[in-house]
């Protein structure tokens, strides 16, 4: 049993760091109420965020019949038995009670547990043209009929999903900013903070048999790439016109209409609590003109198992460590319906016993430059670091990201180890930085990243996360 750091030795050193904080959040839920699909005990867990230029706050994310919750990020983790590739679904709802739906894909590979998987537009729309592409219908009407989903997953490759990506950052110019998967690369849920969120903030996709369209929020399109020249990367994209696109990105969204039904509740006793604690939130006091509500409740765990209430008040009895989010949803008697939920943050008790790291929330450098840190950070389950921010420290941005660091690879630098301070309740996961030449060999880089770790913050390096 390890006692905590102070919270501003803990800043301090972190400082030296140069990184940014992220809460961490991992363990299985013991719930006592009716258990949600996703297992508790599952062989693969994928965590990324939904969003449409805002985030898609408490979307219900499926792969088949397993599902969770996002939380007000957008970010959401879904846990259980994938052993196959398969669409990914989220239906976010929206402040009239209506539903946006948007679909991803899970690429399954047999060596891999955990998985970056966001949803969004444009991951929608490839997806959406892919199917109209191949097999000549809508991603909806595919949906639809018996075997097409999988015959659809089975035929959308890496390399057909990296042509088509090729061709709309080239058709996009100057406003496809940097090399970016939207699929797979950490990514927030901010246009202020994300370029590709801006973009979804001020443009469209339209979908059809003719190409896949772009259009900006009054409805004017700037443009249509045909689908066989959106899918073949030795045809020539030309960008769109650039002053159409400039004045595109200064139309803002139409404010989305508000609800009748308004949700009000009690939490006991409060968001901020130490593990085990048991939390009621009470929703009894809710409202609509629309006639009697059915309130449901359902409470999200750390590593994403819903677990669902049919009554007006529900408790949880919290006893894992992380973030927690709950989603209250309301429905009148007319069938008017409105969703929110809020964040609960559990943390463990005074000590450190059995420290557990990796979970999520850890942050991926991004714009890498020579003399870049290669680097990805990981927070201890439970601790008190606060909220992972966007920052940038001298040569090294960081961006937050649901999914763990990768144990192979990051921007193309080799893994190369990972020093673990327990005390300062971190982990930093070293790679090589593939625009630097050091002229030393792997051995070498480790031996000094380990020999850095060690003598200067008093952590333990392996190679073996």
């Amino acid at each position: 049993m390890i006692p905590r750091f102070s919270p501003a030795l803990l800043w301090f050193a972190l400082s030296m760091l140069a990184l940014a904080g992220c809460s961490q959040d991992t363990g299985d839920s013991d719930p006592t109420e009716d258990q949600g699909s996703a297992e508790t005990s599952p062989s693969v867990r994928l965590a990324g965020t939904v969003a449409t230029g805002r985030p898609g706050e408490w979307a219900e994310v499926c792969i088949g019949e397993t599902c969770s919750r996002a939380d007000a990020e957008g970010e959401y983790r879904l846990s259980g038995e994938f052993e196959t590739s398969a669409l990914v679904s989220a239906r976010i709802p929206n402040p009239d009670g209506s539903e946006t739906e948007l679909t991803s894909l899970h690429r399954y590979d047999s060596g891999q547990t955990t998985y970056l998987v966001n949803i969004n537009p444009l991951t929608d729309a490839v997806l959406d043209a892919f199917s109209h592409f191949n097999r000549g219908e809508s991603l909806a009407d595919c949906r639809a009929a018996s075997g097409c989903e999988q015959a659809l997953v089975d035929t959308f490759t890496g390399e057909v999903q990296a042509t088509v990506i090729t061709q709309l950052a080239d058709w996009a110019g100057d406003a496809w900013e940097t090399p970016r998967e939207p699929f797979s690369d950490p990514y927030r849920a901010d246009p202020s903070l994300d370029w590709l969120d801006n973009l979804f903030d001020h443009l469209r996709f339209d979908v059809d048999e003719t190409g896949l369209g772009i259009l900006d929020n009054d409805g004017f399109e700037l443009g249509r790439l045909p689908l066989d020249t959106l899918f073949d990367d030795t045809v020539e994209v030309l960008p769109l016109d650039e002053e159409q696109l400039a004045r595109a990105l200064t139309i803002e969204p139409a404010v989305q209409n508000t609800n009748a039904i308004e949700i009000r509740y009690e939490v006991t006793p409060g968001t901020n609590v130490t593990v085990p604690q048991d939390v009621t939130i009470d929703a009894s006091a809710s409202f609509s003109p629309g006639g009697e509500l059915t309130i449901q409740h359902e409470w999200v765990a750390p590593d994403g198992t819903v677990t669902r209430y049919d009554s007006a008040s529900a408790t949880a009895p919290i006893d894992v460590a992380g973030g927690h989010h709950w989603v209250i949803l309301a429905t009148d008697a007319q069938g008017n319906r409105l969703t929110t939920g809020l964040d609960i943050d559990a943390l463990a008790n005074d000590v450190i016993e059995d420290p557990e790291f990796g979970s999520e929330g850890s942050c991926q450098t991004t714009n890498m430059t020579a003399n870049s840190m290669n680097i990805c950070e990981e927070t201890l389950d439970g601790g008190a670091l606060g909220v992972c921010e966007p920052t940038v420290s001298g040569s090294t941005q960081t961006l937050k990201s649901p999914a763990p660091c990768s144990p192979i690879e990051q921007h193309g630098g080799r893994f190369l180890g990972v020093c673990t301070v327990v005390l300062n309740e971190i982990r930093v996961f070293h790679y090589e930085n593939p625009l630097r030449n050091t002229g030393l060999t792997m051995a070498e880089l480790r031996a000094l990243k380990a020999e850095h770790c060690v003598d200067v913050f008093g952590g333990s390096w392996s190679t073996e996360p």
